[in-house]
């Protein structure tokens, strides 16, 4: 389990170092590999959210599964109801940023804008 958090913590840092990198030296090769491997981590959080049963039946915990597990027993779907809930709140925090990225990208926002977006996505999400 430490391993695959260790993988996938440095996957992930890696991609925020990709983006800090086209920052700074402001590159437009260095956003169109960030924006290619976001778009494709953004798919890849839809497609578990929706987790259709193509292949193993349990292997994602989506919606199409969760009514399945509900069936089988009522602990089994709520733990996919969570995975459900987890996965699609990783997506849309994920088109936020990639959203936010685009901004600075195109340069339409400065950082005070983009403080204030987020202080407000917070605001509403907590509420």
């Amino acid at each position: 389990m430490l391993c695959f958090v260790f993988v996938f913590a440095r996957a992930d840092a890696h991609r925020y170092n990709r983006l800090y990198t086209a920052a700074q030296k402001d590159r437009a090769l260095t956003y169109f590999f960030f924006f290619l491997f976001y778009s494709m981590h953004v798919g890849w959080c839809v497609w578990a959210a929706l987790s259709p049963p193509i292949g193993t039946q349990w292997a994602l915990t989506g919606v199409m599964t969760m009514a399945e597990a509900f069936g089988e027993k009522a602990v089994l779907g709520i733990f996919y109801l969570l995975g459900f809930i987890l996965w699609s709140v990783e997506a849309l925090l994920s088109l936020f940023c990639l959203q936010n990225t685009y901004k600075v990208f195109r340069g339409k926002a400065s950082n005070e804008e983009i403080k204030n977006n987020l202080a407000r996505a917070v605001i509403q999400n907590a509420v």
